[in-house]
Order: structure tokens, then C-alpha cells, then sequence
């Protein structure tokens, strides 16, 4: 939570800066969708006790690709050095497949899933930008900074919220003075634990878990303004 508290002080900061350099042309805003590749396989799970006549089978990745929007404000304090705050919603796409396998692995009689479709992330971020190349018709940059990603629960298990280091690089391609077209790609530092329902599946009469390190390779094409 003091992690929550310190991006949102950060948005607050970031937004007093825009309005207070609206007239130098410093601030940048960017509407972007993204898309995900994600490695979610799932680890440290409790020993599989499928019911009689079944066999245990691979639980599998729980998520391999995700999709949403991001919106971000960047301030300009040199023309190389840039600070940029991001937020979004990210819906990580479920594979039905590993939950079934899993309902086979720990199995609960009338198991209550129903083929929950994705889980809601919101991705908050704070970087350092170099701009390689401030001036010109394609200006590159690269970035560092720390995300926090706030976990919406789904019907059938909910993830831990997580934090950690965000890598960037991209470039904005100049249409007009003021517009751009903006192209980045993101890689997340995140793992995250499942907690399943028991009303789904268990194992032991316990609630089953599992590790996941999502580390997710961002791409995100948008549109950027300067003020």
C-alpha cells in the first residue's frame, strides 16, 4: 500500500508539473494500446490428486498473452532527460485449458468454474527517460523505473498485486511539432502468486497456490502530444 500511495503522490506531482510548464512545451502525453507476451508457467504446486481412474496432467502456462491501454504523462526537465509517469488497465488472457487441467489435478465435486475469460491488471510506472535524439523526425529513447501492478480478483483464483523494475525502450515519430506517433517496448520485472478458490479446486481440503514469474515484454503503439 505505501507503494499505491507513493505512485499516486508521483501522478499528483506529475500533473501540478504539466500545468505549471504548459508554456514552456515541456510535458508529453501519450495514449497507447499495448499488447503482452507473457512466460506464466506455473511452479511450487502441491502434489496432483486426480480422482480414481485419471491421471495427473501438466498444469501448463496460466497465461501467454495479454492486451489493454495505457495513458502517461512525461515531463522534460534537459532536452535528453525526461520523467515519465504511465497507468492502465491490462486484461491477461486465461488459458481455459491449464484450469481445466488443473480442476483434474485437484478436483472438487461440482466444481463452480466458469470459464473466467481474463484477469484485470492496472499497471502503474514511474521512469527515467535519455532521449537519444530530442530533435528531428525520429526521436528514440530508453528508460528505467519501478512499476506497482494492482490485481483484480477473477472467479477462479486472484493473484497477488506486484511490484518491480520496468526497462523501456522506444521512439516517437514526429508528424507535426506537437503530434507524434509513439512506439515502445516495456520489459516487467513481476511475479505473483495464485490463490485458487477452494469452491473450484483444493487439494488436501486446502486452498491450492502456485508461483508465477509473468515478467510480461510489453508493446505499445499510441498517439503523443505536446502541451
Amino acid at each position: 500500500m505505501r507503494i499505491t500511495k507513493l505512485l499516486i503522490l508521483c501522478a499528483i506531482f506529475f500533473a501540478n508539473q504539466a500545468l505549471a510548464k504548459q508554456e514552456s512545451e515541456q510535458i508529453v502525453v501519450k495514449l497507447k494500446g499495448v499488447y503482452a507476451s507473457i512466460n506464466a508457467k506455473q511452479k511450487d504446486l502441491p502434489a496432483a490428486t486426480p480422482a480414481a481412474g485419471t491421471t495427473a496432467k501438466d498444469a501448463g502456462k496460466l497465461f501467454s498473452t495479454a492486451y489493454g491501454v495505457e495513458a502517461s504523462v512525461g515531463v522534460f526537465f534537459t532536452d535528453h532527460i525526461a520523467a515519465e509517469f504511465s497507468t492502465g488497465l491490462t486484461l491477461y488472457k486465461e488459458k481455459a485449458v491449464t484450469i481445466q487441467n488443473m480442476i483434474n489435478n485437484y478436483p472438487v465435486a461440482n466444481s463452480s468454474y466458469s470459464k473466467s475469460k481474463s484477469i484485470k491488471a492496472i499497471p502503474s510506472a514511474l521512469l527515467v527517460q535519455y532521449h537519444i535524439a530530442p530533435y528531428g523526425a525520429l526521436r528514440p529513447y530508453v528508460g528505467v523505473g519501478y512499476h506497482y501492478t494492482y490485481m483484480l480478483p477473477g472467479k477462479a483464483y486472484k493473484l497477488d498485486n506486484a511490484s518491480g523494475l520496468v526497462l523501456q525502450a522506444g521512439v516517437d515519430f514526429v508528424l507535426m511539432d506537437d503530434t507524434y506517433i509513439t512506439f515502445d517496448i516495456k520489459r516487467y520485472s513481476l511475479e505473483t502468486k495464485a490463490k485458487y478458490s477452494t469452491s473450484v479446486l483444493r487439494a488436501g481440503g486446502k486452498s491450492v497456490t502456485s508461483k508465477l514469474k509473468l515478467n510480461p515484454i510489453v508493446a505499445a503503439l499510441g498517439i503523443g502530444f505536446r502541451l
